[in-house]
């Protein structure tokens, strides 16, 4: 089980917003939602140990420090910084290299995330969708205890946005990952999330994720 408790949600000791208590079992989906500008990126770098917080995230009762979840969690962005002199094939290579994984399961990771026949194309060359799918091979490759998805699926297309969305969250639950994905999108967070965080006024509480509704009005 992972738990956050007493997060401070902040940025150069601006707060933003506040987890007090939150716990979920291993391959529950979590969604996090909210206003642009609320948190919702910070609390996930927070969660990764890009930045330091206050509070605790432990999991099976063990605390983690910030360089334990710096080696236990991956989080994709938005804007991944990809080396453009790369190729695709070497990218992952690269990000999987003090991990034990081989070649074939590098090469499956680029199958799941439909880019596969982009292994020797280099990263200049791609489009936005490409580069998102990317990242996302990058995620089925490192199948990491914790996997924070900012926004993950909004430079793909529909017909790829629903293939990869599903197969990613069922991978995530078969694996037993604890997945927290940012989202705008109410009916996404109703079909992938069993779990909801929503950001408002200060406070990150939770919400029954097919409630659009009260998403919404929280976020208003």
């Amino acid at each position: 089980m992972i738990t956050l408790a007493s997060i401070e949600v902040e940025v150069a000791s601006n707060k933003l917003a506040s987890v007090e208590f939150f716990e979920a079992q291993p391959g529950i989906i979590t969604a996090i939602g909210g206003a642009s500008g609320c948190g919702k990126t910070t609390l996930l770098k927070q969660l990764s140990g890009a930045l330091r917080m206050s509070g605790d995230v432990t999991i099976d009762d063990a605390r983690l420090t910030q360089s334990e979840l710096r080696r236990r969690a991956y989080r994709t962005i938005q804007s991944f910084p990809l080396f453009h002199w790369l190729t695709i094939g070497q990218t992952l290579r690269m990000a999987v290299a003090d991990k034990d994984i081989d070649e074939g399961a590098i090469i499956d990771s680029l199958r799941k995330a439909q880019v596969e026949h982009l292994l020797e194309r280099s990263v200049s060359n791609l489009s936005g969708g490409e580069r998102a799918r990317v990242t996302l091979a990058i995620a089925f490759a490192l199948k990491s205890d914790v996997l924070l998805l900012d926004e993950p699926f909004t430079a793909l297309d529909p017909p790829r946005r629903k293939s990869i969305a599903e197969l990613l969250f069922s991978t995530s639950t078969e694996n037993k990952t604890y997945t927290f994905f940012t989202s705008h999108n109410t009916d996404e967070i109703a079909r992938y999330a069993q779990r909801c965080l929503v950001f408002s006024k200060g406070r990150v509480v939770e919400v029954d994720p097919k409630n659009a509704d009260k998403i919404v009005s929280l976020i208003q």
